[in-house]
């Protein structure tokens, strides 16, 4: 947990930082004007906080509330994530393929059939 304390302050995680922008750019660049949307999966600071900043820097758009989605089902007792904690459930692939539409058919992506 010493990235959480020290953040871009820690050498290998700037090192990462750094290292994704570089890719990110090398898509936004490869994609040209072509819309890139993206999202986390979770909202834990301070790699929210850095794939955001990286997003914005890279002009790449960022869908955000599928953590927090997430979070709201598990709090009425959705199981969003299989045994190990880390990958989602079915349930949880349903959430989170369900946010994504919403949002894509608010920002005109998809119709809104």
């Amino acid at each position: 947990q010493i990235i959480v304390l020290e953040g871009s302050r820690n050498a290998a995680f700037r090192r990462s930082e750094i290292i994704t922008s570089r890719l990110m750019r090398m898509v936004r660049d490869k994609c040209r004007n072509i819309k890139i949307l993206a999202f986390s999966s979770d909202s834990a600071s301070p790699y929210y906080e850095t794939f955001k900043h990286i997003s914005q820097l890279n002009n790449i758009e960022l869908i955000d509330g599928i953590p927090q989605a997430l979070d709201r089902f598990e709090q009425c007792g959705i199981v969003t994530k299989v045994a190990d904690k880390c990958h989602w459930s079915e349930s949880g692939h349903k959430i989170v393929a369900e946010e994504l539409v919403k949002y894509m058919k608010k920002s005109n992506i998809l119709s809104r059939d």
